[in-house]
C-alpha cells in the first residue's frame, strides 16, 4: 500500500497538499475499510480546508450513511449542520444520534450537546430543557469515552426566554462559567 501511495504522491505534485491529501485518503478509504470511521473525518476535513464545502457535507452524509451504528459519523452530521446554520435540519437527524450513542456507550454528552445547540438555534425551550436536564444528571460509565462539558451554546442565550434556573444549575455541575446574563 506505501507504494501506492507514493505513486499516487508523486503523479500528483502538481497539485496542492490538500488535493494531494484528498487523494492520498481516497486511496487508502479503498485499502482501509477497519479505519472507515477515521479516514472519512480526516477526507471531510481536508476538503474543509481546501474550501470545498459541497464534497465535505458529501462526505460527511456517506459516513453517517455507510456506518449507521457510528455515533461520531451521526453526531458528524448533526454538527456540520448546526455549525452551517441548518439547525431545522440537524434536528432531524439529532435523535438518531443520540439513539446510537446511547447504544454504543460512547459520546452521549456529545450528542445532547448538539441537541441543545439545536434547541437554542431554533428557539425550543422544551428541547433545551430536555437536554440540559440529560446533562445534568447524566453520569458517564467509566469506560465511555465522551467530551467534556461545553458552554458555547450559552453564549447569548435569553435567560429571560429559556429556564434561568436550569442553565445555572447546568453551569455549576459542568464547573462552567456564566452565560453573559
Amino acid at each position: 500500500m506505501r507504494k501506492k501511495l507514493k505513486e499516487v504522491w508523486r503523479d500528483h505534485e502538481r497539485h496542492t497538499d490538500s488535493d494531494v491529501a484528498i487523494l492520498l485518503l481516497k486511496q487508502i478509504l479503498y485499502e482501509a475499510q477497519d479505519n472507515l470511521a477515521a479516514i472519512l473525518v480526516q477526507l471531510s476535513t481536508e476538503y474543509a480546508l481546501s474550501n470545498n464545502e459541497e464534497k465535505q457535507e458529501e462526505t460527511i452524509r456517506y459516513a453517517a450513511a455507510a456506518l449507521p451504528d457510528d455515533p461520531g459519523s451521526q453526531i458528524g452530521l448533526v454538527e456540520f449542520l448546526i455549525w452551517r446554520n441548518r439547525a431545522e435540519e440537524a434536528k432531524d437527524y439529532v435523535e438518531n444520534a443520540i439513539a446510537v450513542a446511547k447504544e454504543d456507550g460512547h459520546y452521549l454528552r456529545h450528542a445532547m450537546n448538539g441537541k441543545a445547540r439545536i434547541a437554542v438555534r431554533l428557539g425550543d425551550v422544551k428541547m433545551f430543557e430536555e437536554a440540559l436536564k440529560f446533562l445534568i444528571d447524566y453520569k458517564p460509565p467509566p469506560d465511555s469515552s465522551d467530551i467534556r462539558y461545553e458552554h458555547d451554546f450559552l453564549h447569548d442565550i435569553d435567560r429571560k426566554k429559556f429556564n434561568a434556573k436550569l442553565i445555572d444549575k447546568y453551569i455549576e455541575v459542568s464547573g462552567g462559567v456564566p452565560a453573559n446574563p
